[in-house]
């Protein structure tokens, strides 16, 4: 994956020389926190300066790129508000930098709006669907590692508690593998479920010892 971690970094990078970048967590559970706070890590550590995304504020279609954090929110008949999202303010921002992501359906989005975006996925199935719908590789669709590897994750662990515990914590939602239901269970995917990390204010994670 260099070769491709070294085109993520420098096409951000040729971006942010000549426009301002806007962003917007995608929010979701504890899992896209996760990813929300490795974003800004990355961020961080290659110099690239940003704004939190405000609703009713103006953007610039000219200078503003809009970067939507990446995760499993575009799956259509799952999720919907990342499209309903993209689909409201496209139009606000010379272009729209989906970060690496799984996508699902929402064809016309993507078909209406090849000029504008630049996507990238984290895994071969979202990167061979968006190329099906002619956008060309390494142009406007990449595929890279999924934002959660850019964790600072000694930073992180510095914070762990010097104990251990022993704790059921089996997903109970829609993504459940099993349905099963634990008793004494804590679902930590819903634990932060929401909207915490968008304006960068949910930076610490506490590990499961």
């Amino acid at each position: 994956m260099t070769n491709m971690k070294l085109k993520f970094d420098l096409l951000l990078k040729s971006y942010h020389l000549s426009h301002r970048f806007v962003y917007k967590a995608n929010p979701g559970n504890a899992g896209d926190g996760v990813i929300a706070s490795a974003t800004y890590d990355f961020f961080e550590r290659n110099a690239l300066t940003y704004i939190p995304y405000r609703d009713g504020e103006c953007y610039s279609s000219e200078t503003d790129i809009l970067i939507f954090g990446g995760g499993g929110n575009l799956i259509e008949g799952l999720y919907s508000e990342g499209h309903d999202f993209i689909q409201n303010n496209i139009g606000k921002f010379h272009k729209v930098i989906i970060m690496p992501s799984t996508i699902r359906g929402y064809s016309d989005l993507f078909i209406n709006n090849i000029d504008k975006f630049v996507v990238f996925c984290r895994e071969n199935i979202t990167f061979d669907y968006i190329k099906s719908l002619n956008y060309e590789p390494n142009k406007n669709v990449f595929i890279t590692d999924d934002m959660a590897f850019y964790l600072d994750l000694n930073k992180y662990l510095s914070l762990k508690p010097v104990y251990k515990k022993q704790a059921n914590c089996f997903r109970t939602d829609s993504e459940s593998l099993t349905g099963d239901y634990k008793e004494n269970n804590h679902d930590i995917s819903l634990t932060w479920n929401g909207d915490y990390w968008i304006m960068n204010f949910w930076r610490v994670i506490l590990p499961v010892a």
